[in-house]
């Protein structure tokens, strides 16, 4: 079918596919360089500029921005984790004000000195820090989701069988 003759959208992708194509399964034998042996074919092994990986299958990274809305993010210091918190303000008259406050003895479990912080358990120096706000602006997060040795993926066989387009892990 003619890809300006479909009347619907499954009409089109199904237009799209290429006449020698479809869809079959393989599994990641090597993966430097990537390489995928075709399902029940142990002598068609597809890699380089035969196979084309998109994004979503590889290790990438991306630039976001985060900030917390709802909810907390704790971080635990553990027993014995005596140790100060800097800071940094401007006083009433906006002149410079900086120190360290100490912890371990900052306040009972349940009246902690100060908002920087709340005690969440009765030894002596360990304790959560709980944060009201949080922001990384930014920030560049790392996605590992490389295709590994021993994973299965379906492919899009296209070009009479010379080219092969990895579409998704393959839940087997």
């Amino acid at each position: 079918m003619n890809p300006d003759e479909a009347t619907s959208l499954k009409q089109l992708f199904l237009s799209m596919l290429p006449k020698d194509g479809g869809i079959v399964v393989g599994t990641v034998t090597k993966e430097s360089p990537l390489t995928i042996q075709i399902e029940n074919d142990e002598k068609l092994e597809i890699s380089g500029s035969a196979l084309l990986v998109p994004r979503n299958l590889t290790d990438y990274q991306v630039k976001v921005d985060i900030a917390l809305a709802d909810g907390k993010i704790d971080s635990n210091t553990h027993v014995g984790g005596a140790h100060g918190h800097k800071f940094q303000l401007n006083d009433s008259r906006g002149g410079p004000v900086a120190g360290i406050v100490g912890c371990p003895f900052e306040g009972a479990k349940d009246e902690p000195k100060g908002d920087y912080h709340k005690v969440e358990s009765s030894k002596e120096s360990a304790h959560i820090h709980s944060l009201k706000t949080f922001s990384i602006e930014s920030g560049l997060l790392t996605v590992y989701n490389a295709l590994k040795t021993g994973e299965s993926v379906y492919l899009l066989r296209f070009n009479d069988g010379k080219s092969y387009y990895a579409l998704e892990r393959a839940i087997v």
